[in-house]
């Protein structure tokens, strides 16, 4: 087998293939939950404007 083989073939080199990726995904995770935390925060103004909207016509209309 030649040296320039794409193939990780030490358990060593296996355990430390592994534990990269697994280093990787906690800063992943991070970013995926600010991002969900933003769109929840987002969303949440969206449908309290909606919600005033939706008031002020009722209001408009009921005569209040």
């Amino acid at each position: 087998m030649n040296d320039n083989s794409p193939w990780i073939n030490t358990p060593e080199d296996k355990l430390r293939s592994l534990i990269a990726d697994e280093a990787k995904t906690l800063p992943m995770l991070n970013q995926m939950e600010s991002t969900i935390r933003q769109m929840k925060a987002k969303q949440a103004f969206r449908l309290a404007l909606l919600n005033q909207l939706l008031e002020q016509e009722y209001d408009k209309y009921s005569g209040n």
